[in-house]
């Protein structure tokens, strides 16, 4: 057994750190306009270095059913270049207005199929939240890209809510908590034994709580 404190360890990989000379553009809230709620996910297709972030602005102005996918493409970090904006088709189902974030992506190769797995919220205009921005309900659902991120399709539900349509009332339901689904999530390809994680967030909320 090595003792990694004292013994020498010789690894099969090198490393080096640099100042990059300017802060990439996509991090950069100069050029990127969107709230950091959404997180910045990489992804390489082919022999392509890819960025895909979900616009994400900020209540008074948070609107539903707007959605817009920020695409950076590169050869690395430090040298990735806006590209169009990627957009949803009409095939999501749209209770009562909803947001989606795309929180992991998987590129399959051999079908030349971008994946995402998305962190939704929906029914902002439903009884479910106050005033269009409370604790909604949250599921977690898979998408589809055949054009690394342009255009994507509602492939279905991987995790729903308790409330899967958004339109239940939760004080029609009993006790003094709602669930407010899962979402929030890591997620993880183990390419080696083939399968996929989802590591999410499950919460309760009070009813009476904003």
């Amino acid at each position: 057994m090595n003792n990694y404190a004292t013994d020498e360890l010789t690894l099969p990989f090198t490393a080096s750190a640099a100042v990059p000379p300017a802060i990439p553009p996509f991090i950069d809230r100069a050029i990127n306009k969107s709230y950091y709620d959404a997180p910045f996910i990489p992804v390489t297709i082919g022999d392509e270095y890819w960025i895909i972030q979900t616009e994400c602005n900020v209540a008074p102005n948070y609107t539903p059913d707007t959605h817009v996918f920020y695409r950076w493409k590169g050869t690395n970090v430090d040298d990735c270049k806006q590209q169009p904006s990627g957009r949803m088709d009409s095939s999501f189902p749209r209770p009562g207005g909803q947001r989606h974030w795309i929180m992991g992506l998987w590129y399959d190769a051999p079908s030349k199929i971008l994946y995402a797995c998305m962190h939704t919220e929906f029914n902002y205009t439903g009884t479910d939240c106050v005033n269009g921005f409370n604790w909604c309900p949250r599921t977690i659902r898979l998408a589809s890209s055949t054009d690394k991120g342009l255009t994507w399709h509602y492939e279905g539900e991987i995790i729903i809510s308790e409330y899967p349509t958004g339109l239940l009332d939760f004080y029609a339901m009993s006790g003094s908590y709602k669930s407010n689904g899962c979402g929030d999530f890591d997620f993880y390809i183990d390419q080696t034994s083939g399968y996929a994680y989802i590591y999410f967030w499950s919460s309760w909320s009070a009813k009476n709580d904003f």
